[in-house]
């Protein structure tokens, strides 16, 4: 009898996107969320929607605090690379 995989978590594996998504932020670097996705256990799918919610609270963030343009633009644009790239 084989283990059986490690199930998805939302609230974990949110937190570990917004975590990432900061990251790669402040690194501007991709990287470290690519490898999240892939470490993080589940479907695709299930990992992409949560990886939108990460970046939909990370924007909203921004908007609130009334960050730059370029910080809200880095936000998306990571969001589209990560969706592509994922």
């Amino acid at each position: 009898m084989s283990p059986t995989p490690p199930l998805f978590s939302l609230p974990e594996a949110r937190t570990r996107f917004t975590k990432s998504t900061r990251e790669a932020l402040n690194n501007k670097n991709i990287k470290p969320l690519l490898s999240t996705f892939s470490q993080v256990p589940g479907s695709e799918n299930e990992k992409k929607c949560t990886l939108d919610q990460a970046f939909r609270g990370i924007l909203e963030e921004e908007i609130i605090n009334h960050s730059s343009c370029e910080n809200v633009l880095a936000i998306i644009s990571l969001a589209i690379g990560g969706v592509t790239e994922a």
